[in-house]
């Protein structure tokens, strides 16, 4: 079957280059690096501006806005007029503000000096509704990876809607990664965002605001905009491999827990070849008693662990500490393009992992 393919626009609604006021850095100058000021966002003002549902408030997405609050909240208009604010929260990474925007009026932004016309775009949840979905963010990664994470994850646990963030590639042409995709992986639903937006660094000291905003903020517009009518929601990153569960799948283990949340732990993967830049169908070793990576998550929608915002590691709020590993993923030590830190090394009580071979001879039928 063939499957539905998409390139949702978003609105990224950015300060210009030369603009008056910008955000400020959250660290004292005297502790940024050259690193931390390239990567921090001072420009973008909302990710996104989207319906919720067919209501008439429209979610503007925003990163922190920190010193741009007031001027934001202030310049907003609808139809002319100034813009009616129902809500407006912020979270350590995000900010979101409802706006009362009935349809056919046009939702404006001045500030600056500058003037804005905001695109609204409608719910995308129908392009997934009721499917068992996986996404994550990724930027120049090889297409071979991409589609083989998605073939390996719709055979071994039934994913069946994939969500890919594109932070800016230009290494490949992403529509024809996109075809390949709906072409060769299973997938009943693809849909790639472009969200060529600043990453951001290291907080760079305790008790400062983070300056990486758009990963977990990317994760919130997948929960409310896309996947709004999903059922399940399985949230690991290209390099992560969810090892298969005996007569079951992850989206089913999640629905069976307690909170409805899989926690899953992380396993480090090793290649037989110590070098870097490999796909994750050559990994195929362990290190028995390694301390775990990092968990992440499958949730089931609606439940529980529904309620709390989405993060990279500890979604579900309070509840987090409480749910129990439900599952186990494989995280790929040489599937990377450097971007981060160089992981060719290979130790030396890395041993072959016959459960891990099984699982990608069974479900990863890799790119050539």
């Amino acid at each position: 079957m063939t499957a539905t393919l998409a390139f949702p626009d978003i609105s990224g609604v950015r300060l210009s280059q030369d603009s008056a006021i910008l955000r400020d850095f959250p660290l004292a100058a005297g502790k940024r690096t050259a690193k931390y000021e390239a990567a921090f966002d001072r420009h973008t003002l909302i990710y996104d501006a989207f319906r919720l549902g067919e209501s008439k408030i429209v979610r503007l997405l925003c990163p922190r806005l920190l010193n741009l609050r007031d001027d934001l909240r202030a310049g907003l208009g609808v139809g002319g007029k100034a813009a009616r604010i129902r809500q407006h929260r912020r979270s350590l990474r995000y900010e979101v503000i409802d706006v009362v925007c009935p349809q056919g009026k046009a939702l404006t932004l001045d500030m600056a000096d500058q003037h804005f016309e905001v695109a609204v775009h409608e719910s995308t949840s129908p392009l997934f509704l009721g499917q068992n979905v996986g996404f994550h963010m990724s930027k120049d990664t090889p297409p071979d990876w991409i589609v083989d994470w998605a073939r390996y994850h719709v055979s071994a646990h039934g994913m069946e809607g994939y969500l890919l963030f594109d932070n800016g590639t230009t290494a490949f042409d992403m529509a024809a990664l996109g075809a390949r995709l709906r072409d060769e992986t299973g997938l009943k639903s693809v849909a790639i965002v472009s969200c060529p937006f600043p990453y951001g660094d290291k907080a760079g000291g305790k008790f400062v605001v983070p300056s990486k905003f758009l990963q977990v903020s990317m994760m919130q517009l997948a929960r409310w905009r896309f996947f709004a009518r999903a059922k399940g929601v399985l949230a690991v990153d290209i390099d992560e491999m969810v090892a298969p569960v005996s007569g079951s799948n992850i989206y089913e283990a999640a629905a069976a827990s307690r909170f409805g949340l899989a926690k899953l732990e992380g396993h480090w993967a090793y290649p037989a070849v110590a070098q870097t830049a490999q796909p994750q169908a050559a990994h195929s070793r362990t290190v028995a008693g390694e301390k775990p990576c990092p968990p992440k998550w499958c949730l089931t929608r609606g439940a529980l662990a529904d309620r709390f915002e989405w993060s990279v590691h500890r979604p579900s709020g309070p509840l987090f500490p409480f749910a129990q590993v439900s599952g186990q993923f494989w995280h790929c030590r040489a599937n990377t393009t450097g971007w981060k830190a160089a992981r060719s090394a290979i130790p030396e009580a890395a041993k072959e992992d016959a459960k891990l071979v099984a699982a990608f001879q069974s479900h990863l039928k890799a790119s050539s």
